[in-house]
């Protein structure tokens, strides 16, 4: 089957890139892939494996695809390792070390220390419900629709206020770097607050002259990039935190709502689409690539970085994952549409998603473990499989007859390099699946 799907500039999408969390690939060079989603959920094999006496199949997780295989995309999500209902809407999330912090009705802690099963340590109450979130130590600095509040976690199941700062307008999102936090007040354009001391919180400087309102802004080194709606981003010179300075522009983007830099790009939600912009220049920042979304449903509201994977929460289209190793061509690679995102962090190898009224998901943080497979140069010949991934990451292989009951056969920790197993067993079935799970 051909892939149809259109990138952004009109050309065909790469459909070995497609999204999908696994798919099935006879190992006899058959041009037939379909995907073991649909089976897993019903415990039985999907209506269009591939059936026949003799023929092996193997599930392969993540992204791996068995060189000279078909590239036919199935519908697989990238499945949700915790999740845990927040008392209101979760809006906004972050993550620092066992816990996470969901901006919902109030700010809730969580303890993630155990992914699969999260739990509620506590919550603080702000004056307005929180609209973003930034921890640090043990202090958490909270949005509240018009000012900051900043939060000590000494003790995370009785969070008390030390300080803040009240506002004199709205303000859209956060930024920390030293001692100094950043604060895009919409209307009231860039917003410089001293937070050395949490308890007598200062306004440091400003930056006004912005031509839309200020939704959002990234921080790396002394550069600021600051999201302004249809009137794109702003790149703003921080080193001296009492008097920032433009230092240059991008107009032509649609809408931009929120922004991450790492290195030498910031990637922007811009509506319908993540762009990304070469910001080694900060004079002349110019967009290098760019990767839509599904729909005019889809909107970019949260984009989190780490690694070569930009992480967005899409609104309608839920998380999508977007690999930016080549920055000229970002291509979507997974993703899970079965809710509605609107925030997303990354912490060590865990994606948090603040999923409206799903609450908190939790997501295992990419490159997941992959699997491929050598076909064997003769009848008898032993299958060998090889598992690549991130590296230190342990990973149990696992096999199955049915797509129920799986057996762990082997286990292993990733290194630098992909790792061959050889499937020993005698008298193998007619069809057998293959998946690595991490630990």
């Amino acid at each position: 089957m051909k892939d149809t799907t259109q990138g952004e500039d009109g050309t065909q999408a790469n459909p070995s890139t497609l999204r999908g969390r696994s798919r099935l690939i006879p190992n006899n060079f058959c041009p037939t892939v379909c995907t073991a989603r649909r089976a897993a959920a019903n415990h039985r094999p999907p209506n269009n494996t591939l059936s026949l006496a003799g023929i092996r199949l193997l599930a392969l997780t993540g992204l791996g695809l068995m060189a000279g295989g078909a590239s036919w995309a199935g519908g697989g999500d990238l499945p949700v390792v915790g999740r845990l209902d927040t008392t209101g809407t979760a809006m906004r999330v972050a993550g620092a070390g066992d816990l996470a912090f969901v901006a919902s009705w109030e700010l809730e802690i969580i303890d993630v220390s155990v992914p699969s099963a999260p739990r509620k340590l506590g919550g603080y109450q702000p004056a307005w419900a929180p609209q973003d979130v930034i921890p640090a130590g043990h202090l958490v600095y909270v949005l509240p629709y018009t000012g900051v509040e900043i939060v000590d976690l000494s003790n995370p199941e009785a969070p008390r206020k030390v300080g803040g700062y009240e506002g004199q307008s709205q303000m859209g999102g956060l930024a920390l770097a030293d001692e100094h936090l950043y604060v895009a007040a919409l209307n009231a354009g860039l917003r410089v607050l001293d937070v050395s001391n949490p308890g007598e919180v200062q306004l440091a400087g400003a930056f006004t002259e912005l031509p839309q309102r200020t939704s959002e802004v990234a921080i790396s080194g002394n550069l600021a990039c600051v999201a302004v709606g249809p009137a794109g981003i702003r790149m703003i010179d921080v080193s001296n935190p009492a008097d920032p300075q433009l230092t240059g522009s991008i107009d032509a983007l649609d809408n931009v709502f929120t922004v991450s830099m790492s290195g030498e790009h910031a990637y922007v939600g811009d509506g319908h689409s993540l762009q990304v912009i070469d910001i080694s220049d900060p004079t002349n920042p110019r967009r290098v690539g760019g990767c839509a979304l599904k729909s005019f449903k889809s909107f970019a509201n949260d984009v989190a970085v780490s690694g070569d994977f930009v992480y967005v929460a899409a609104q309608a289209e839920g998380l999508v994952v977007v690999d930016v190793s080549d920055p000229t061509h970002p291509t979507k690679v997974a993703g899970n549409a079965s809710f509605n995102a609107l925030g997303v962090a990354v912490e060590g190898d865990r994606v948090y998603v603040a999923a409206d009224t799903d609450g908190l998901l939790i997501f295992d943080a990419f490159p997941l473990p992959r699997v491929s497979a050598r076909t064997p140069q003769s009848p008898g010949s032993p299958l060998t499989l090889t598992v690549s991934g991130r590296p230190g990451h342990h990973v149990q292989l696992q096999r199955s007859n049915d797509l129920r009951r799986w057996e762990t056969f082997h286990e292993l920790t990733l290194g630098e390099d992909p790792t061959d197993v050889e499937e020993t067993e005698a008298n193998l079935p007619s069809r057998r699946f293959y998946r690595a799970v991490k630990e």
